[in-house]
């Protein structure tokens, strides 16, 4: 099957689109849903991932301010125990987003800077309205599974944790209800990735087709 690629005529390109949603509702499978259609997507989670194995500047801050405690057995920084301070901890957060931010912001605008055929331009962005960032995107989709359960189901087997912490982890996030109210589309992951690629295939489409009038 041809792969779908689309090129619009839009005057104010890039068209900027932020995919956000709470913790493991499926923004990862929105975004390789995207890059298979061309569309160029980054994943901030991974920008962040990278700066944390590849940024020494920002490990050494990141040591300095948290302790020697989040540091594997190889010298990376565990994610997991990192992410366990943070997210019991919103001072903490808030240190630990003071440090990436500026870096992350910096890979955003590069990304937005860099001349593609393809004139949509997809970041993913967990805490997106948490960091009151939307305003700087076209839309905003939001990524929502319910019930409220099979999203800490999914969080449990993803990260390998109970459901206790899967709760907290969650309730330390705006929730799908706050996400879904200010977003302009809302894509539900709550079915197989099948029905979610429908929603994503008829979202890009009504895009192309307000450009087009």
């Amino acid at each position: 099957m041809r792969k779908r690629v689309f090129v619009l005529k839009i005057t104010h390109t890039p068209y900027k689109i932020a995919i956000t949603g709470t913790i493991s509702s499926g923004k990862s499978l929105v975004g390789d849903i995207l890059r298979k259609m061309r569309i160029p997507v980054l994943d901030t989670d991974k920008v962040v991932h990278d700066l944390y194995q590849k940024d020494s500047g920002v490990k050494k801050s990141i040591v300095q301010n948290f302790g020697p405690t989040i540091l594997a057995q190889d010298g990376s920084i565990d994610r997991g125990a990192l992410g366990k301070i943070v997210f019991h901890d919103q001072k903490k957060r808030k240190l630990l987003e003071s440090i990436v931010h500026p870096k992350v912001t910096q890979k955003v605008k590069a990304f937005f800077n860099k001349k593609r055929v393809n004139p949509f331009r997809v970041v993913l962005v967990p805490l997106l309205f948490e960091s009151k960032m939307e305003s700087q995107y076209d839309e905003v989709w939001t990524i929502a599974v319910h019930p409220e359960d099979k999203l800490i189901q999914r969080l449990m087997k993803r990260n390998n944790i109970s459901h206790e912490e899967a709760k907290k982890r969650l309730a330390s996030q705006w929730s799908q209800d706050q996400k879904k109210a200010k977003a302009n589309r809302v894509i539900d992951n709550s079915g197989t990735p099948h029905e979610t690629k429908a929603q994503v295939l008829k979202a890009i489409d009504e895009i192309k087709r307000m450009f087009s009038k």
